[in-house]
C-alpha cells in the first residue's frame, strides 16, 4: 500500500471517529424535546388478517404507513411521548380472488391510532441512541366491501378500541438537533376482531419505519 493511499485513508477516516466523540462532548445535557416522522410498511401479523371463509387468502395485507410522535425528556434515561399513526392495508389479494371466482368487489380497509408512549432509553450518548417504546393508546380499525349494488362495513373490526403499543427506536445524529430514526413497533388489539358467531381474534400490526427525528 503506497504512502498516499494511507494518508487518504487516514484523513477519511479520522473525521469520522472524532465527530462523535465531539458531538457528546458538546452534549452534555439532552435536548428538552424532539418531534419525529416516519414512514413505512405496516405488516399485519397472526391470522386475523385471513379471510373468514376463504381461508387461504389473506383479507388484509401490509400496506405502506406513517407516522410521528411529540416526546419530552423527563431525564437522560426517560422520555414521555404522544404518538400517532395512519396504514392503508392492501386488499388486493381478496379482490383478485373474488374476481376471478366471476365476482366484482372492490374493498378497502384502513387501521389508524393514537396513544401514549413510556420511552425508556438503553443507551443515551450520543451520536446514537436506543430506546424502547411501552404504552398504550385508542386503535381505529375500520372497513367495506361493496359488491355490485350493495355496499357493507366490516364490522368484525372493532371500531375503536385500546391497544397496547410496543416498539424500539434507534437514532443516529446527523448534526446537533436531527437525527435519522429507524424503528420496530407494534400495536396488539386483543379481541379486535370480532366475528357475528362470538368468535374473536387479536388484531396485532407490526410497523417497520425510517425517518427524522428533530430536536430543540
Amino acid at each position: 500500500m503506497s504512502r498516499l493511499l494511507k494518508l487518504f485513508i487516514v484523513s477519511a477516516v479520522l473525521p469520522l471517529i472524532l465527530t462523535p466523540t465531539a458531538m457528546t462532548q458538546t452534549q452534555a445535557e439532552p435536548s428538552t424535546a424532539s418531534f419525529g416522522v416516519h414512514v413505512g410498511y405496516s405488516l399485519p401479523l397472526g391470522d386475523w388478517n385471513k379471510h373468514r371463509f376463504a381461508t387461504n387468502v389473506d383479507q388484509f395485507g401490509g400496506n405502506i404507513g406513517f407516522g410521528g410522535d411529540l416526546e419530552i425528556r423527563l431525564s437522560d434515561r426517560w422520555g414521555l411521548a404522544i404518538t400517532g399513526g395512519y396504514a392503508k392495508l392492501d386488499v388486493s389479494n381478496w379482490e383478485n380472488f373474488a374476481r376471478a371466482g366471476g365476482d366484482d368487489v372492490t374493498a378497502s380497509a384502513s387501521v389508524c391510532h393514537i396513544g401514549l408512549l413510556f420511552k425508556p432509553y438503553l443507551k443515551a450518548s450520543r451520536p446514537d441512541i436506543i430506546k424502547l417504546e411501552l404504552g398504550a393508546g385508542l386503535v381505529l380499525a375500520n372497513g367495506e366491501e361493496t359488491f355490485g349494488r350493495f355496499s357493507y362495513e366490516y364490522d368484525f373490526l372493532k371500531s375503536t378500541v385500546v391497544g397496547i403499543l410496543l416498539g424500539i427506536e434507534y437514532d443516529r445524529f446527523l448534526s446537533e438537533n436531527i437525527a435519522v430514526a429507524a424503528r420496530i413497533s407494534s400495536m396488539i388489539v386483543p379481541s379486535g376482531v370480532e366475528y357475528a358467531d362470538g368468535e374473536d381474534q387479536s388484531l396485532i400490526i407490526m410497523p417497520l419505519t425510517i425517518g427524522m427525528r428533530f430536536h430543540f
